[in-house]
């Protein structure tokens, strides 16, 4: 049979995806080695074998079951996608397998799961929820055997390929989408991994119907003239878990303890409902939130609702974050968002210090240390006159060079002039009070010209101007929601200043 399964194997799998193989040890390795050999993986191999014969929760088997679905998931979110396959005839192990991996989360609808059995259709009901809310298929081998050795004369090996619709009744029988035999070979009579979640949509009129009207309240009266193909031919009752998120959906009360929604959300619910033939009814969750993961690792809210199998979805929209894909399944996403943190923005108010906003702490810096080195210029060179020209110091020029600074009356007179004469050994005091002047008069006109700019306009403070400003200030208090994907976002993200948010 290994040379029928591998061409069957070959032909449903993606051959670009990593094969799980998942075992409960009646498998021989000599069997798993030469199926591999024969089903080559370029991105990898695992196998798991859980050996035992009761996996109920609470006993060894139950247990170990856990840790393989456990590691089996980690692999699973570190590849780029996977097969699964459960090679068993044991009923209670495939029953426990299918409990167990859609509560761990191995099963996402990316995993394609095929289950090999020899058991008949009657033995695995219990499989049923699984196959039909997941990517999964079942393959059969040996039936309808005796049927091709009589009607067809002629000795083989025969498998059949099954699949199950989603919100089947569990009478509701299985469809055969592939089938194997000696004489035909490898048939397939449908897609074996279908996307069982979606279906054609045929509108009569403008092809923008639809992009259009789902943002609108009038999208109702256009469905009769639109031609929809049901996916649930059986139909489906769903529950669906909403809370308000304004403008997207909006609670609608009603006298009555029923209650609706409305919105782009809802209108857009109500076109999946007609298109895939299934009603649904309102839940919403006790908390009012949409759904986080708490510090004992359970979820609340909407999110946690879908977790739970509570409620069929979510009607969102929801931002995606690892820590909700991690127990839930998004659809494509539908639109982008932008969020800002938001500052209290501060009064008009009069600055007693504003004085001193014309000019940077750099600059008012620069300027007082460049006056104490004109100063002490004056002083050195002071000193080096003195001695030459005793009795002829320079105590005056100390106050011309604050004088110039401050805009006061200064006056270097020439030579003979009473007590203003200037030595000829002294006139570098003239070259070092004009530059002194210069550097003043562009400084002070910079000055004056802010001022009256500031003066003009009322001082509001800003105080935060980045989310370090935010952190540095102790009088501040942040306000979050709760369990919402901007929270989730922070938490998990690597950058320090997030972190200290």
């Amino acid at each position: 049979m290994l040379p029928v399964l591998h061409e069957v194997v070959g032909t449903v799998l993606d051959a670009q995806c990593s094969i799980f193989i998942v075992t409960n040890g009646n498998t021989t390795a000599t069997t798993i080695s030469k199926f591999l050999r024969r089903s080559p993986s370029p991105r990898g191999v695992g196998v798991f074998e859980v050996p035992g014969s009761d996996y109920s929760p609470g006993t060894t088997g139950g247990k170990e079951l856990q840790e393989v679905i456990q590691t089996a998931r980690k692999l699973r979110e570190a590849s780029w996608c996977v097969n699964v396959v459960v090679p068993s005839d044991d009923p209670a192990f495939l029953a426990s397998f299918a409990e167990s991996s859609l509560r761990g989360r191995l099963l996402v609808w990316a995993t394609r799961l095929l289950v090999v059995t020899r058991l008949p259709l009657q033995e695995l009901r219990q499989l049923y929820q699984a196959l039909s809310l997941t990517n999964s298929a079942l393959l059969v081998l040996g039936q309808d055997l005796l049927f091709a050795r009589y009607c067809w004369g002629f000795e083989g090996s025969l498998l059949v390929v099954y699949v199950q619709l989603p919100y089947r009744p569990p009478s509701g029988q299985l469809q055969k989408v592939a089938s194997w035999s000696s004489r035909g070979g490898l048939v397939l009579q449908e897609q074996v991994f279908p996307d069982k979640f979606s279906r054609p949509l045929s509108v009569i009129g403008s092809p923008n119907m639809v992009s259009e009207a789902v943002f609108y309240d009038n999208f109702p009266s256009m469905i009769s003239e639109a031609v929809f193909y049901d996916r649930f031919p059986e139909g489906a009752s769903l529950t669906v878990a909403a809370e308000e998120y304004i403008p997207h959906v909006e609670v609608v009360e009603s006298p009555g303890p029923p209650f609706s929604f409305k919105g782009p959300m809802a209108n857009l619910l109500d076109i999946l409902a007609k298109s895939m033939n299934f009603t649904y009814s309102f839940q919403r969750p006790p908390d009012g939130a949409w759904g986080g993961r708490l510090p004992d690792g359970s979820y609340n809210g909407m999110v946690g609702m879908v977790s739970r199998k509570e409620v069929d979805l979510g009607l969102g929209p929801f931002g995606m974050s690892t820590v909700r894909a991690a127990v839930v399944d998004f659809t494509k996403p539908i639109l982008i968002d932008y969020a800002r943190i938001l500052g209290g923005k501060g009064r008009a108010e009069i600055d007693p210090w504003g004085f001193l906003l014309p000019l940077t702490p750099e600059v008012w810096a620069g300027l007082a240390a460049l006056g104490l080195l004109v100063i002490l210029t004056v002083a050195f060179l002071s000193y080096l006159s003195g001695q030459r020209l005793p009795g002829r110091g320079s105590r005056n020029l100390y106050f011309a060079v604050v004088r110039t600074l401050l805009i006061q009356d200064t006056k270097v007179l020439p030579e003979r002039c009473g007590d203003a004469k200037v030595p000829p050994g002294r006139r570098w005091e003239r070259v070092l009070l004009a530059g002194w002047m210069i550097v003043t008069l562009v400084t002070v006109k910079s000055y004056a010209g802010n001022l009256m700019s500031l003066l003009a306009v009322r001082h509001i403070p800003q105080p935060y101007q980045s989310v370090r400003d935010v952190l540095d200030d102790p009088a501040c208090t942040m306000i979050w929601e709760a369990n919402t994907a901007y929270v989730q976002f922070v938490e998990a993200s690597v950058s320090f200043l997030s972190r200290r948010v």
